[in-house]
């Protein structure tokens, strides 16, 4: 992620500092620049002039202290927050007062990030999409204490590299991935309850989805979720099993971490939702290892499986992901619905011909929808993303247009 970052830099003729732990993650890094302008000259983006004067542009680096006359530092480690708040320590005592933090964290808090530094005030949240090179969006997220001048700055810097800014508020998974909670719950739920991966990802895919939600799990890499579920459940001390269908009273579902315990990741090891040909494969095919572990599972624990048609796969994945976008809205961590559209047209693929979600609401009927998501929650009560929105339940209730929802909220930004 970090080489697809200084990229988008590089290329807008912006001097970068790499920085790795050790030589041999430097040496990756360097590497998969090289071989990022490779491809650009091999299919025509730029020339090889083009190329060498971006790669000019590129300091690598070990040493902290090299830091110390930055204007902004971005960064892109794992999502640990033990780990980003011990970047942040060290950036602290080497940046200049006035350099802008930056974190490219997906979801976790920028204000607990923030606190590992004396300077919440220049401290953002500076959310890039894979591939950072390719993806035009670009979700700023704002703390309590960030100031005006590090968004103006961030949202600046985000124009210059030719990005599509969008400023959300601080939560669990921001604006886009605290949507996708629950778009991703629900297509493992419905495996649960006799779908097979590839009949939900292609009921996405005909809505106009690029890549159906198992596929994107498989090639982002099912470890990284595994990784993050295991860190909250240690931070609210919790031991994960797989034998939990339940958590502090919520509806869970551990088919990913079974397959993570057997080292299946996804394409990366050619094998999670679906087998690939060999590790890094990029085309997917069924996986019946996979669907004789999930009714082995059912059995186990007594679940009855059922057909589940295109209609119910579709209402349940995006139903449940707009009924969070109104929460989103309603909280105030999007300033107005075509914040979201926005994020969802240009950093999750969502069909244009839809408007975007929020858009697309309107097109379905806004009383349909609550009726929808009320039935829903009825069915499945510990899925706390049925809820219905009460926002939602205003508009749909008061028919009241799509340029008016933001006058029924108080945004925090």
């Amino acid at each position: 992620m970090g080489s697809g970052i200084a990229m988008c830099l590089l290329n807008a003729g912006i001097p970068v500092l790499l920085l790795e732990q050790n030589k041999q993650f430097l040496d990756k890094g360097i590497d998969s620049l090289k071989k990022l302008y490779f491809d650009s000259v091999r299919l025509g983006k730029m020339n090889q002039e083009q190329a060498k004067k971006c790669l000019s542009l590129l300091t690598p680096t070990l040493k902290y202290q090299d830091l110390r006359n930055v204007d902004v530092v971005i960064e892109a480690v794992f999502e640990t927050m033990s780990i980003k708040k011990d970047v942040f320590a060290k950036l602290e005592t080497v940046c200049k007062p006035a350099a802008i933090l930056c974190s490219n964290t997906s979801s976790l808090d920028i204000d607990q990030i923030a606190s590992a530094t004396k300077r919440p005030n220049k401290v953002v949240g500076t959310h890039f999409f894979v591939p950072a090179y390719h993806m035009k969006l670009l979700e700023n997220v704002r703390g309590k204490m960030t100031s005006p001048e590090t968004i103006a700055t961030v949202t600046n810097l985000g124009i210059t590299i030719g990005k599509v800014p969008v400023l959300v508020g601080n939560c669990n998974g921001f604006c886009g991935n605290r949507m996708m909670f629950p778009y991703s719950a629900e297509a493992l739920f419905m495996m649960e309850e006799g779908a097979l991966p590839q009949e939900v990802d292609q009921v996405v895919e005909d809505f106009g989805i690029p890549i159906g939600p198992l596929k994107v799990a498989d090639l982002s890499g099912i470890d990284i979720g595994w990784g993050i579920r295991k860190d909250q459940a240690r931070n609210m001390g919790i031991t994960m099993t797989t034998s939990a269908r339940t958590i502090n009273g919520k509806r869970y579902c551990p088919l990913g971490d079974m397959l993570c315990e057997k080292g299946h990741f996804g394409r990366k090891t050619g094998q999670g939702y679906y087998k690939y040909d060999r590790p890094g494969a990029k085309i997917p095919r069924n996986n019946p290892d996979f669907e004789d572990m999930v009714l082995q599972y059912c059995k186990e624990r007594g679940i009855a499986r059922r057909k589940i048609g295109p209609q119910e796969i579709l209402e349940r994945c995006l139903y449940s992901l707009i009924n969070e976008g109104f929460k989103v809205l309603e909280e105030g961590i999007a300033g107005k619905p075509q914040d979201i559209d926005t994020v969802w047209l240009l950093g999750y693929g969502w069909p244009r011909y839809t408007g975007g979600p929020m858009f697309y609401a309107t097109q379905v009927g806004l009383k349909r929808l609550y009726e929808r998501v009320c039935h829903y929650h009825r069915e499945f009560p510990t899925s706390p993303h049925w809820q219905p929105s009460a926002l939602l339940r205003k508009v749909a209730e008061g028919n009241i247009p799509l340029e008016a929802w933001s006058q029924q909220t108080h945004s925090q930004l």
